[in-house]
């Protein structure tokens, strides 16, 4: 196949075809470039005998691809890993200009292993700028030598290399860029290494390719790092306030604590993680730290083995920064914890605690906070602020559960402003979350008001301000909309921001289970809080409960 050909097939976004390209100018440096292509994107992985430098490799590709005129990829995510390595050491993410399909912008972004900072859009300009100062001295390992291969990489393909000699056979693209990166490379002194990169003996040469083979799905090279590329997105299912009954101080457990979750477990399925908020304890400790002799006070304990009800349901996460996580004090706390890691859910709640997940080789970190100081504080706005911070200095997505706000049937609106119940301050909840999100967060799941409220999408990120009751037998009050309660599903790229949700509507009936409603009445309850709180997010929820994100 000549020259020509592999260009036309590059120039329509064939994966083989652009690695075929990429390795005629790379594999002279001891680099080589595999390619896939999932949609209208492209994942191209670049090995080198050592780490190769992000930035020189970005570049490189960027500008070779920009000169392909690709019309069916949109945006480009690269990959870089030392040669016999299984995992990337880092990924960087942009667009291409001559994209014409509209989608939120992903930005350039390089997020390095081992708790390396990424690189992350849409914050102020001072964590930008701390950010990149800290991310550079990170960095300044990976630089060299490759800082020299890549402009080389970029010099051979101006003065003659191959892809430069097919690209030129295209008369009809006076290619105006290459003047451009020309008068560039000019001023630059390229440091040549005192001994001069000898061909690579590790990478077999490429063989000619048959058209066929060209054309068809790049197998070997997905079998190669299909497990290396991080998932383009995840989805997070969410429930709020959880408490299965009761044997403290007078029983009050189901004959069959199975059953508390019958109707709505199904639904319950088929996310990569699913949270929950529990408002109890799994402790058999036999004294209360509260005074439940006051008609308002209540100390809630569940029987350890009821762990492994939750884990079979499928909870992945459980926060206990709530107001009930010390209701049998320290020991219960500890207990509770113990044994929800014993049958492997991710107890969430624990001062200062940032717990680090990999979801679909996404790194995701989790944050809880309630108005208690035995917790993470969300009246403290700049430790706040240096929490999540540090969370997304490490991981690709940052989610936050806040316990917050005045709870009842009369605390449905959100409002900027702080919330007082029973002589408590609740937090103001809308300026928590905004400045979780300022920092670093993608999500914020909201829980402890015992009534759904208002999502609004801020920053292309999406706040649950609550997600209401979820199981309260015998022990949480029903009727009116504290019966209305949700499974909110959320899809998140890879940069946090809300690709696709739903609301999957649920009624809770006496004496305190969850049913999927076929009425859909939290659906149209939610709509309608949005309307009223939020009327000027981009978000909107339809008739079945399919979350929307409305045209500027």
């Amino acid at each position: 196949m000549g020259n020509e050909q592999v260009f036309a097939l590059a120039k329509q976004g064939d994966p083989t075809a652009i690695a075929t390209l990429l390795n005629r100018v790379l594999q002279g440096y001891r680099l080589c470039a595999q390619v896939r292509r999932k949609e209208r994107g492209l994942h191209i992985l670049i090995e080198g005998d050592r780490v190769p430098s992000p930035g020189n490799c970005v570049q490189f590709i960027r500008k070779c691809l920009l000169q392909l005129d690709l019309k069916t990829i949109d945006s480009v995510r690269v990959y870089g890993r030392p040669r016999g390595s299984q995992n990337p050491v880092w990924h960087q993410a942009f667009e291409l200009k001559n994209s014409v399909k509209k989608s939120s912008k992903i930005g350039d972004r390089t997020v390095l292993a081992g708790g390396l900072s990424p690189q992350k859009n849409e914050r102020s300009p001072q964590v930008n700028s701390d950010r990149k100062r800290n991310k550079n001295k990170r960095n300044t390992r990976l630089q060299m030598p490759y800082f020299v291969v890549g402009l080389l990489g970029l010099s051979s393909l101006l003065i003659g290399s191959s892809w430069g000699a097919i690209a030129t056979t295209d008369r009809q693209d006076p290619l105006p860029l290459f003047s451009a990166i020309e008068e560039n490379l000019a001023s630059v002194t390229l440091s040549v290494p005192k001994n001069p990169l000898k061909s690579p003996t590790s990478v077999t040469p490429l063989q000619p390719l048959a058209e066929e083979k060209l054309i068809a799905d790049y197998s070997q090279v997905v079998n190669n790092f299909q497990a290396s590329i991080p998932s383009t997105s995840i989805t997070i299912k969410a429930v709020g306030d959880i408490v299965p009954g009761t044997n403290f101080p007078s029983h009050k457990l189901p004959q069959d604590p199975h059953s508390l979750f019958a109707s709505v477990k199904p639904y319950l399925q088929g996310a990569d993680l699913l949270f929950g908020n529990f408002e109890s304890t799994l402790t058999e400790h036999p004294f209360s730290a509260k005074n439940v002799s006051g008609s308002m006070t209540f100390a809630f304990r569940n029987p350890p083995a009821y762990a492994k009800i939750l884990k079979e349901v499928g909870f992945d996460v459980l926060n206990l920064a709530n107001n009930h996580s010390f209701d049998f004090g320290e020991v219960g706390i500890q207990e509770t914890i113990a044994t929800l890691k014993a049958v492997g859910i991710t107890p969430l709640g624990e001062k200062d605690e940032i717990i680090y997940l990999t979801i679909k080789n996404i790194p995701v970190a989790f944050i809880a906070f309630s108005p208690y100081d035995a917790h993470n504080s969300l009246l403290d706005l700049a430790a706040t602020k240096t929490l999540v911070e540090k969370a997304a200095n490490n991981a690709s997505i940052v989610i936050v559960s806040m316990h917050a706000g005045a709870e009842g049937s009369g605390a449905v609106h959100v409002s900027d402003r702080t919330e007082i119940f029973y002589g408590e301050n609740r937090g103001n909840v809308v300026a928590f979350a905004r400045t979780a999100i300022d920092a670093g967060a993608d999500l914020v799941l909201g829980h402890g008001p015992h009534v759904p409220r208002a999502l609004e999408l801020y920053k292309g990120k999406l706040i649950a301000y609550s997600l209401g009751n979820f199981i309260g037998y015998r022990t949480l009050s029903t009727g009116g909309n504290l019966s209305y309660s949700l499974i909110l599903e959320t899809e998140l790229d890879i940069e946090g921001n809300l690709i696709a949700g739903k609301v999957i509507p649920v009624y809770i009936q006496e004496p305190g289970i969850p049913y999927i409603d076929q009425y859909f009445r939290s659906v149209q309850f939610l709509r309608n809080l949005i309307e009223s709180d939020f009327p000027n997010t981009p978000l909107a929820i339809d008739s079945r409960g399919q979350l929307v994100v409305k045209e500027p």
